[in-house]
């Protein structure tokens, strides 16, 4: 089922309304495992959006922490961490929220 809801999930993570991005993350919060085992090519895809959706967020906004729970969840499998560049190019998305 996860193959074929995923590109109307994928497509909602990259909505500017940051609800609908929270929506669509709280949706794959339960199936992070299995997006990282049947999916490894587009795991990589999603944490980027995601690190890219936090950029533009307001620390306060409540998408926050589905967005975030999201990311470290996607962040625990080998194929979440594929594609990561330098840690410090995530830092200043990050340090905001603290």
């Amino acid at each position: 089922m996860l193959p074929y809801s995923f590109p109307s999930i994928f497509k909602c993570l990259q909505d500017t309304v940051d609800d609908v991005c929270a929506v669509a993350a709280s949706a794959l919060i339960p199936v992070v495992e299995e997006l990282a085992r049947l999916m490894p090519a587009e795991t990589p895809r999603v944490v980027n959006v995601l690190w890219d959706s936090l950029n533009t967020l307001d620390d306060l906004s409540s998408a926050c922490n589905t967005i975030m729970g999201l990311l470290a969840g996607l962040l625990a499998y080998p194929a979440g961490r594929s594609e990561l560049k330098c840690v410090h190019f995530y830092l200043n998305a990050y340090y905001a929220f603290f």
